[in-house]
């Protein structure tokens, strides 16, 4: 659900709605590009495209890996609107479709999460939740109505607790009494909110800066990166105290890693935008919507990570 790719273009230019899509992708197996004069490269950490899911979908936004059922469902929609045309898509561990329309008459879904058996999905105004047992929605957690919140990404903390950010009101929402009620909000520090992740120390949240925000007293610090970057979209931990996270909008379609101690490295650079990602550590598998959406094309790509 890109910061500037998801929401500052679709709530400040809808004519560029979806601006977390851009370029194509038809090879099935290439060594990403325009990584060479990157630290990155010198860590001998990058990509290789694994598999490619075929086109077959619409404006895919979200990736989640359901362990459980070793599967992946993925968040799709015809366009940025109330129309109950977006939809969740189920496909096997290795790129093969399942059901395309697994869950249906949603909006414009966005970000994922799962519980045990629980499927939570960001979807505009709402967030919405799913039994995985058999694709039924279970509950719809209202967002705050005015103005419009922009639900994007969902988490659940250490402490079990629902959030989700909201973009257009650079916020981060938390479920109580059976809605999604403002938590925490900042102009500037959460300043398009759009990847979350709930870690022990605090909830990250990525918009165009990088925020940690504490549990207890809501206290929003910034997170300084070396070098600098903006405009995140997907947030997930490597598993060694740093991030992989996504950026994407016109020039910036990039996979990004952040080390422990802050440094931030280029994994990845192309024309086709990279919604919310999952990461796989066991498989080092890194797995990415990816789209061109003025050719019309959308799919599902999976990369080795190499160390």
């Amino acid at each position: 659900m890109p910061v500037h790719s998801s929401f500052i273009f679709i709530f400040q230019c809808i004519a560029l709605l979806g601006a977390l899509l851009l370029g194509s992708c038809k090879e099935n197996s290439r060594q990403t590009k325009d990584v060479s004069d990157t630290k990155e490269n010198q860590l001998k950490l990058n990509l290789t495209e694994a598999w490619i899911m075929p086109d077959s979908l619409h404006s895919p936004e979200t990736v989640i890996f359901d362990e459980a059922n070793n599967c992946f469902y993925v968040s799709n929609s015809l366009e940025y609107d109330f129309t109950g045309t977006g939809y969740i898509t189920k496909i096997s561990a290795d790129g093969k479709l399942i059901t395309k329309y697994w869950v249906s008459g949603l909006n414009r879904p966005t970000g994922m999460t799962i519980d045990q058996t629980t499927l939570y999905i960001g979807d505009m105004d709402r967030v919405i939740v799913v039994n995985i047992g058999d694709s039924t929605i279970l509950a719809s957690y209202p967002a705050p109505p005015n103005p419009f919140p922009g639900v994007n990404d969902v988490t659940i903390s250490a402490g079990g607790e629902l959030f989700a950010s909201a973009s257009s009101i650079h916020a981060v929402l938390k479920l109580a009494n059976d809605s999604m009620q403002i938590w925490a909000q900042d102009t500037i520090n959460l300043q398009w909110a759009n990847g979350i992740y709930g870690g022990e120390e605090g909830l990250y949240v990525a918009g165009m800066k990088l925020a940690l925000v504490d549990y207890q007293t809501t206290v929003i610090n910034e997170v300084t990166l070396s070098p600098a970057i903006e405009d995140f979209d997907g947030l997930l931990p490597d598993g060694n105290e740093g991030f992989f996270i996504s950026s994407a909008g016109p020039g910036v379609n990039t996979i990004w890693h952040i080390t422990a101690n802050r440094e931030t490295y280029v994994l990845s650079k192309d024309n086709y935008y990279n919604g919310d990602f999952e990461f796989i550590p066991d498989q080092n598998l890194i797995i990415t919507p990816s789209g061109n959406v003025d050719g019309g094309e959308f799919v599902v790509r999976a990369f080795i990570l190499n160390k």
